[in-house]
């Protein structure tokens, strides 16, 4: 086996001659004759050099491989065995109304009327690789079980950076929504709801706008703020503070408090850093307000 070596004045070639009996190496040198001490040591140098490129070459070749499989070496794509693809799964999803709230938890009326009013409004889009409607639906369908990412990869047939980006977009698109909708229908509450004139409400609960209240939503956390994150159930949650009016719509959500937060420190946050959205007594009035009760407002 023969190497090539140049340095800034010399060039060497080296021949390696392996014997059965003494394994004895002889160096050729290409300029002339050179000591017995330089021949050594540029005989270490290349024994050295070739031990180092024989171990990068063993690093290199399984990484080749693997680089190989991903890149390379294609699969059939999953949709030639599957029994219908993902959009197929949602239209026939859609064309059930008990299928349509059992997988998306919202009927079907209500799923096109979300549908069109964050394509008309909000900037949901189609895109190559999905649909609206399916990108709506994977959404709703994540959320109500939940499902995980994986489990939407696998049921709609698609990678999962389609589905991790699509996901974030019509999350985005709700968003933009919430601020309209999460709100009083009457900011000035200058009407008594028509329910709370029934006998059985009347007067104990005169003036009430609304109904307060608390939970606990289960998430995943990393390790450094598990603790954060625990209730009193030994679980990590988020606290989210809720109000609804009787129509039984959301008109104030306040989330991101960690489980260990306590009810009241959350109510708090609510009245004092939310104060502009937070639902307060109409002018001339006071409020006598309690966590897990009803708001009730007295002149």
């Amino acid at each position: 086996m023969c190497f090539s070596i140049g340095t800034s004045s010399d060039c060497f070639l080296f021949v390696f001659n392996q014997d059965e009996s003494n394994e004895q190496m002889h160096v050729e040198e290409a300029d002339g004759g050179s000591t017995s001490s330089s021949e050594d040591e540029v005989i270490s140098m290349c024994r050295k050099n070739l031990k180092m490129a024989t171990d990068f070459v063993v690093q290199l070749v399984p990484i080749l491989g693997m680089y190989s499989d991903n890149h390379f070496v294609k699969l059939p794509p999953r949709s030639l065995f599957a029994p219908e693809s993902g959009l197929q799964w949602v239209q026939r999803t859609l064309t059930r109304d008990s299928s349509c709230y059992k997988m998306f938890r919202v009927e079907r009326p209500l799923f096109n009327r979300l549908h069109n009013t964050l394509v008309e409004s909000y900037g949901l889009q189609s895109t190559t690789k999905m649909s609206s409607v399916e990108a709506l639906a994977m959404f709703l369908w994540v959320l109500g079980a939940p499902q995980s990412v994986r489990q939407a990869e696998d049921r709609l047939i698609r990678s999962l950076e389609t589905i991790s980006r699509t996901f974030d977009a019509v999350l985005t698109c709700v968003l933009r929504l919430a601020p309209d909708i999460i709100k009083p229908k009457d900011p000035e509450f200058s009407e008594v709801h028509p329910n709370l004139e029934n006998p059985d409400f009347w007067p104990h609960f005169n003036n009430c706008i609304g109904a307060i209240d608390g939970t606990h939503v289960k998430v995943v956390v990393p390790k450094s703020k598990r603790i954060q994150y625990l209730n009193r159930h030994n679980e990590t949650s988020q606290n989210v503070l809720a109000v609804c009016d009787f129509d039984m719509r959301f008109t104030f959500v306040l989330s991101g408090w960690p489980g260990s937060a306590h009810d009241m420190r959350v109510f708090k946050d609510a009245m004092a850093t939310h104060v502009h959205k937070f639902q307060h007594p109409p002018p001339g009035k006071q409020m006598q307000m309690s966590y897990n009760s009803f708001c009730h407002f007295h002149n």
